[in-house]
C-alpha cells in the first residue's frame, strides 16, 4: 500500500488544486452545533496565539487524479464535511470582505477558492456532482464586480432548496456570525481558518484509498465519555504555564479517577444531567463538549471537581468524628439512598448542595426538599412500587433549572411536579393495605415485604419522636400471625428491643401491652397507651388504615 502522510495548514490544501467529491458521498449533514464547534475552537486558538497553539482538525483523506493545466485534481475519500465547512466558511468572509470594500485581502483571499490553470482558465476550488449551486455560488461571492447580496446570490443560484439548503444554511450562520465583528477581527479569524493544521494523507489509488478510510474509521475499542471529555479539558486548558497542565492532570487523577473508582460513569452521567438541558439520545460527552465553549475549560473543569466533592458525600456520607462530611439530614437521606440504591435523585441533590454552597438556598429549605425526596420515594417507589424511569422528564427538567437558573420557586415547582405523580389519598391507601410481613403467609413472605414495613415504621418513628431506630431492632407481630392473614397486616406489626420481643412470646394481648410500655420507641409506647384499657378495640385492618392516611398526610404536606 502506498500513501503521503503529511501535517499541512488549510491554505495548502486551498491553493492550486480541484477537490472532487464523488456522488456516492454521503451528503453534507453538519449542523449549527458543529459550525459553532469550529468558530468557538478558532476563537480559543486566536486567544493562544501567543503559545502557538493552532487549530488541529484531524486528518483528511485524498486520492490522487491526473494533472490537468498546471491544477492538481484529488478526490476527497474522508474529511468531505469539514472541506465543505471550511469552504463556506471562507466564502462567507469573502463576502464581508466585500462588502467592508477590503479589496486587496478580498483579491488575496480569492486564491484560495478559485484556482487558475496555466490556460487562465477559474474554476470553483470545489466540485460537486450532487450540489450542482456550489460552483456557482462561490465563483458570484469572489467576483469582485459583482456587488449583490449574499441572499440575492443564494436566491440566484440555487434551484433545489431540499436538497441545498445545508449550503444556505451554512453561509448564513457564518455570515451573520462575523458580521457582528469588526474588519480587524474577521482577518484574525480567517487567518486562524487557513493556518489551521490537518494531516493531509494522499493515496494513489482506489484501492489504497479505501483501505486507508477503512483503518481511520475501523471501530476499534471506544473510548469512555469521560476519556473523552479529559482529553477535551486537556487539550484546551489554557497553557500559560506547563505547571497548570500537570495541575490538571494531577488533579483528575487524585480526585477522579482514584476518588471516583467505579463510580466515574454515573458521576459524569448525572453531572451532565444537573447541569446541562439535555436530550437522552445524545451522549455524555458531546452533551458537555457542546454545551462548553472551549474558552470556557478551565471553568468547566474546576466546577467538575467541586461537584466531585459533593458527589462523594452522597456516595459516602459520614455523619461524626474526624471523616465527618455531611449533616445529619444529609447522612439519614444519603444512606438510605444508598442502602437502597436509588440513584436518580442525585443529578436533583447536585444542584441543591451547589445552591447551599453558594448561600442561595437556606439550611431549613435545603433540608426540607431533601426529606421530601427520602418520603416521595417511600411513597412512589417502596409503596407505589413504581418504577425509578418514570421520574426522568421531572429530573431532567428541573435539575439544570435549579442548577442555572435558581430561585425557591423553582424548587416549589419541582416538588409540585413529583406531588402530582403520587395516587391520591384513597388510591395511595388501597395500595397501602397490601403493605405487611409474615413468615407463615406466603403472599407476605418476600424479603422485601419485610424491608418495606421496616421503612414505614422508621418513617412513623421519626416523625412521631425525632429519632432513628436502631439497626438491631425487631418487628412484633401484635396478634400471632400464624393465627390469619389479616396478622400479617403492617397495622399488626410495632418496633420492639429484641429483649423485650423476647418477653412477649406466648402472651396474650394485655399481657404484651404491658411489656411495651417499657420501649424506647415512641410508637410502640404510644400503641400501648391507647389499648392499655380497651385492648378489645384494636384492628390491624383499622390501624392499617389509620397508619396509610398519617404517611400520606405526612408526605404530601412536607413542602
Amino acid at each position: 500500500m502506498a500513501f503521503k502522510a503529511l501535517q499541512k495548514k488549510v491554505s495548502d490544501l486551498l491553493t492550486g488544486t480541484i477537490l472532487e467529491i464523488p456522488r456516492n458521498q454521503r451528503r453534507y449533514v453538519w449542523k449549527e452545533e458543529h459550525w459553532r464547534d469550529l468558530l468557538n475552537d478558532l476563537e480559543f486558538s486566536i486567544l493562544n496565539n501567543v503559545h502557538g497553539k493552532k487549530h488541529f482538525i484531524g486528518s483528511i483523506v485524498l486520492k490522487e487524479e491526473s494533472s490537468i493545466n498546471g491544477i492538481n485534481h484529488y478526490t476527497i475519500i474522508d474529511g468531505q464535511q469539514r472541506t465543505f465547512t471550511i469552504i463556506l466558511f471562507l466564502s462567507s468572509i469573502m463576502q464581508l470582505l466585500k462588502e467592508h470594500n477590503m479589496k486587496d485581502d478580498f483579491m488575496g483571499n480569492s486564491r484560495l477558492l478559485i484556482s487558475t490553470d496555466l490556460k487562465n482558465h477559474s474554476s470553483c476550488i470545489i466540485n460537486s456532482d450532487f450540489y450542482l449551486s456550489l460552483s456557482s455560488i462561490v465563483k458570484d461571492i469572489c467576483d469582485w464586480e459583482n456587488k449583490h447580496s449574499l441572499n440575492e446570490i443564494l436566491n440566484k443560484n440555487i434551484r433545489n432548496k431540499r436538497i441545498e439548503n445545508p449550503i444556505k444554511n451554512c453561509l448564513l450562520f457564518y455570515y451573520n456570525e462575523l458580521k457582528k465583528r469588526s474588519k480587524d477581527e474577521i482577518l484574525i479569524i480567517r487567518n486562524a481558518l487557513i493556518e489551521t493544521n490537518f494531516v493531509e494523507i494522499i493515496a494513489t489509488t482506489d484501492e489504497d484509498s479505501y483501505t486507508i478510510f477503512e483503518i481511520l474509521n475501523a471501530r476499534g475499542q471506544e473510548l469512555e465519555d469521560h476519556e473523552l471529555l479529559k482529553n477535551y479539558i486537556m487539550r484546551y486548558i489554557r497553557p500559560q504555564e506547563q505547571e497548570k497542565i500537570d495541575e490538571v492532570k494531577i488533579s483528575w487523577t487524585d480526585s477522579i479517577d482514584k476518588g471516583l473508582e467505579n463510580n466515574i460513569k454515573k458521576f459524569f452521567k448525572h453531572y451532565t444531567t444537573h447541569k446541562f438541558p439535555t436530550s437522552k439520545k445524545d451522549s455524555i460527552y458531546k452533551i458537555i463538549q457542546r454545551g462548553t465553549p472551549s474558552r470556557d475549560v478551565n471553568t468547566l473543569f474546576d466546577d467538575i471537581l467541586q461537584k466531585v466533592a459533593f458527589y462523594k458525600v452522597i456516595l459516602s456520607p459520614v455523619k461524626n468524628g474526624e471523616d465527618s462530611n455531611c449533616s445529619e439530614v444529609e447522612y439519614r437521606v444519603f444512606s438510605f439512598f444508598k442502602k437502597k440504591k436509588a440513584e436518580q435523585f442525585r443529578p436533583v441533590i447536585l444542584s441543591l448542595m451547589h445552591q447551599k454552597f453558594l448561600g442561595n438556598i437556606d439550611e431549613e429549605k435545603y433540608n426540607k426538599t431533601l426529606n421530601f425526596l427520602y418520603l416521595f420515594f417511600i411513597c412512589y417507589n417502596i409503596i407505589g412500587e413504581e418504577k425509578s424511569n418514570k421520574l426522568e422528564d421531572p429530573i431532567y427538567k428541573y435539575s439544570p433549572l435549579i442548577e442555572n437558573e435558581f430561585t425557591e420557586n423553582i424548587i416549589d415547582e419541582f416538588i409540585e411536579t413529583l406531588n402530582k405523580r403520587l395516587p391520591n389519598k384513597d388510591a395511595f391507601i388501597n395500595i397501602f393495605k397490601s403493605v405487611g410481613w409474615s413468615n407463615h403467609t406466603a403472599f407476605y413472605k418476600e424479603s422485601k415485604n419485610k424491608e418495606r414495613v421496616k421503612i414505614v415504621l422508621e418513617v412513623l418513628e421519626k416523625n412521631n419522636s425525632g429519632m432513628d431506630l436502631p439497626e438491631d431492632y425487631t418487628l412484633e407481630h401484635i396478634f400471632p400471625d400464624s393465627e390469619g392473614e389479616e396478622n400479617a397486616l403492617i397495622g399488626n406489626i410495632i418496633p420492639l428491643e429484641r429483649r423485650l420481643n423476647e418477653q412477649c412470646k406466648n402472651k396474650s394481648l394485655k399481657e404484651k401491652i404491658s411489656i411495651y410500655k417499657y420501649s424506647n420507641f415512641s410508637i410502640t409506647r404510644g400503641f400501648a397507651a391507647r389499648y392499655e384499657n380497651n385492648e378489645n378495640k384494636f384492628s390491624p385492618q383499622n390501624r392499617t388504615q389509620f397508619i396509610a392516611e398519617l404517611i400520606y398526610n405526612y408526605i404530601t404536606n412536607i413542602n
